[in-house]
């Protein structure tokens, strides 16, 4: 199946069964007014017993009639939503695979179920421009809908202004077209939709979500936030990594180990089972992703470091065989992380991750674990410690292997203490307070400069396995030996960077 993408970029009006579409022809920008008579769509909604995916942002749903009947999935997007469409075959009762892998991080091992029919007769309007280009398409749609959950019918009228092209970001010009194009159809009569999808609309709205647990200031209450807004994240990444989406398994590893830096650094309010159990599922899933992510960022690597080098200094043949190296081993990383995202083991992760934010396990007998600003502080206090003592301890080390063991060491417990402070403090609206905010800014420089120093041994280490397949292929590996070399240079200033910046932690 060809499956194709859209930034929806729309707004939607509430208007009485009387209202007439107005003229829509003196609008600036407007060269001409088109017809597009009128369609019947049917579509059938699909969605968990518990309205996860509702609940979520998401919707699903097999279309038929219109220009583009399909499975429609779509997503919550930076400020509009997201529409993945794939073909119709056959009779498709129900979702095929390549629509349920979209949203497999929600459904994991059940099944779907129709909630909703949902019947539009959409007469259509399309606004064009002086050089012929359709700009905005507007849909005056009489809605008839049942949810399937319920029995219960509700028919309501509505119009749709959907700017086509689906461009990211519409220019001043499209979006002064947009509020002009608001301006006439609320002076008609509409007024702005307060309810943003049709499945809502026909299920008698969105989902609530659930309450926070535990008295507001509380540890419960706060680490519940923080939890839930991460493993949100997280699921909200997962999709786009099946899509393949840029930076999406940058950012699937970050909330992954977000959450794990949440579960250390907080241990000592945690029940020790659980957390250590939900740890180790999470540790699982962060070492193929990470594995991807290296291969990602040689693939990146390769093209800037050539480029630092005088022009034509490094053979074609030793670009041509580290594209093809660094293409093989990310596509391989790549379809492992597929294959986890669809196991057993990645659902129970999930299974284990919902229950975990669920009920916070607290330990002690306090129902809400105390109050956050005494209990908090402590254990993020305790993880500073633990990152300032495993600096030292590198900055002293002698031998190569061990100093760089180390170093990795260090920006590991440095990420885990950057990650728990911001995790609270970016979801509960929980602070710490001045000192640990420098803290947190510490542990970031400290991070950065590490990471670029593990980016350049990864490369390294990358370049040897280059080398050795060029010299069996009898090809001259000199270059090789240059870029190698040129590296040292950058992990002696990262290095240095790394000792100025310990004092700052302590």
């Amino acid at each position: 199946m060809t499956r194709t993408e859209s930034l929806e970029i729309e707004r939607k009006y509430d208007v009485s069964t009387q209202a007439v579409v107005p003229d829509l022809t003196g609008i600036t920008g407007v060269a001409r007014v088109d017809d597009g008579g009128t369609v019947v769509l049917e579509a059938l909604y699909f969605d968990l017993p518990d309205r996860a995916l509702l609940r979520h942002g998401i919707t699903l749903r097999r279309r038929r009639g219109g220009k583009d009947a399909g499975w429609h999935t779509k997503f919550p997007a930076v400020a509009d939503r997201l529409e993945v469409q794939v073909p119709l075959s056959g009779a498709d009762e129900t979702p095929p695979a390549e629509v349920l892998d979209l949203v497999r991080v929600h459904v994991r091992h059940r099944a779907l179920e129709p909630v909703a029919r949902i019947t539009t007769t959409r007469t259509i309007t399309t606004l064009v421009g002086e050089d012929g280009t359709p700009l905005i398409e507007i849909s005056d749609d009489v809605v008839d809908a049942e949810d399937l959950t319920t029995g219960v019918e509700r028919s309501w009228r509505e119009w749709e202004a959907e700017v086509q092209g689906g461009e990211p970001a519409p220019d001043d010009a499209r979006e002064a077209l947009v509020d002009a194009v608001e301006h006439t159809l609320l002076n008609a009569g509409a007024a702005p939709a307060g309810r943003t999808s049709k499945l809502a609309r026909a299920m008698g709205g969105q989902p609530q979500p659930v309450p926070i647990d535990g008295k507001p200031g509380s540890v419960r209450n706060v680490l519940t936030a923080s939890f839930r807004q991460v493993a949100a994240e997280l699921m909200a990444w997962d999709p786009r990594v099946r899509r393949h989406e840029a930076g999406s398994l940058h950012q699937l590893r970050v909330k992954a180990r977000t959450l794990r830096s949440m579960l250390k650094t907080y241990r000592p309010l945690l029940e020790v089972a659980p957390a250590g159990e939900l740890e180790g599922q999470l540790k699982s899933l962060g070492r193929t992703l990470s594995a991807a992510r290296d291969a990602e960022v040689m693939q990146a690597l390769i093209p800037s470091r050539i480029a630092q080098r005088p022009p034509g200094s490094i053979p074609r043949h030793l670009m041509r065989r580290l594209d093809k190296s660094s293409a093989a081993r990310y596509e391989k990383a790549y379809s492992a992380v597929l294959r986890d995202l669809n196991s057993a083991e990645y659902f129970a992760t999930l299974d284990a991750l919902d229950e975990f934010t669920a009920r916070i396990p607290l330990r002690g007998d306090l129902k809400n674990g105390g109050k956050a600003a005494t209990k908090l502080p402590p254990a993020v206090n305790r993880q500073q410690k633990i990152v300032a003592k495993s600096a030292q301890r590198a900055s002293r080390a002698s031998e190569l292997d061990s100093q760089l063991e180390l170093l990795h060491d260090v920006r590991k417990r440095s990420k885990r203490l950057r990650y728990a402070i911001r995790s609270v403090e970016g979801s509960s609206g929980f602070t710490f307070g001045g000192q640990v905010g420098k803290s947190m800014k510490s542990s970031e420089t400290i991070q950065n400069i590490l990471g670029t120093h593990r980016d350049s041994v990864l490369f390294q280490e990358f370049l040897l396995k280059a080398s050795r397949a060029g010299r069996r292929a009898g090809e001259t590996t000199f270059a090789y030996g240059v870029l190698h070399e040129a590296e040292a240079s950058i992990q002696r200033e990262a290095e240095t960077k790394f000792r100025k910046r310990i004092g700052k932690l302590s």
